[in-house]
């Protein structure tokens, strides 16, 4: 489906930024950066700018996906949960 004639997608995407600070405090995931153009057309840094709204703190954290699954994943507990729901479905 095509957009009408008339509409303009980066104020459109500048209204929907808008909205969404509407709610109050918002956390961006740094792979926002990665979004394709079909789906974002406008950065996100001109996005903020041009919506007036740039962040009052910015917190940069970097990790590795292997030490983040061992913080933040119990495999133990998962892999117990899946065994009772297999035997469940037996």
């Amino acid at each position: 489906m095509e957009d009408p004639a008339d509409f303009d997608r980066k104020i459109h995407e500048i209204e929907v930024l808008n909205k969404i600070f509407e709610c109050g405090g918002v956390i961006i995931n740094g792979n926002f950066f990665d979004v394709s153009e079909e789906i974002v057309s406008t950065p996100l840094v001109d996005l903020l700018v041009e919506a007036k709204k740039l962040p009052e703190i910015v917190i940069l954290l970097k990790v590795e996906a292997d030490n983040f699954i061992k913080r933040n994943f119990n495999s133990k507990v998962i892999e117990d949960e899946y065994h009772s729901k297999m035997e469940e479905l037996r």
